[in-house]
């Protein structure tokens, strides 16, 4: 049974045969335009940088005027304890809550270790340049992290581990 539906429902429905013009909410040529040509832009950047390694940066430009094997644990309470793998010596040991960019640091090496089945036993190689950039190395992968990158202070985590002086302080704190 069909019952008649009431005038204020009827003026909610929209008359058959009215249409919208939906060209109002498309944005303006100009703008896809920019937008295609931008992408193109970026396509060719991408392209230009792999085939000729323009703008490529390589680790084997950094020269290490000191380097120092190191082995790393974490302690039960959440400290991390940085060792002489040739000795055993302890070098150093963050306490709970301290260390915790060179935990991270230490984290993405050993997570690239840990996917490629490599183990966890071989060193790191700690090493700084003769103008101060620290860096870490993983001999195992080949990766390594530029510490200073994070700010001079995050690096200064690690420098504790090589004996020489302290890394000058800069503008990147």
């Amino acid at each position: 049974m069909n019952t008649p539906l009431s005038p204020a429902a009827d003026a909610s429905r929209p008359a058959h045969g009215h249409h919208h013009d939906h060209s109002q909410n498309r944005p303006p040529k100009a703008f896809l335009i920019g937008c295609g040509l931008l992408i193109l832009f970026a396509l060719v950047g991408v392209s230009v940088a792999k085939f000729t390694g323009l703008g490529n940066f390589t680790g084997s430009s950094l020269v290490a005027a000191e380097t120092r094997a190191l082995s790393f644990a974490d302690r039960e309470d959440g400290g991390i304890q940085a060792f002489d793998p040739s000795t055993g010596v302890l070098v150093h040991e963050w306490a709970p809550g301290e260390g915790n960019f060179a935990r991270t640091a230490l984290r993405a090496l050993t997570y690239t270790r840990e996917i490629g089945r490599l183990g966890t036993e071989a060193p790191f190689e700690l090493s700084r340049t003769s103008d101060g950039v620290l860096f870490i190395a993983d001999p195992a992968t080949g990766k390594q992290v530029i510490l200073n990158a994070f700010s001079n202070a995050n690096a200064r985590e690690f420098d504790v581990l090589l004996p020489r002086t302290a890394i000058a302080t800069g503008a990147s704190q």
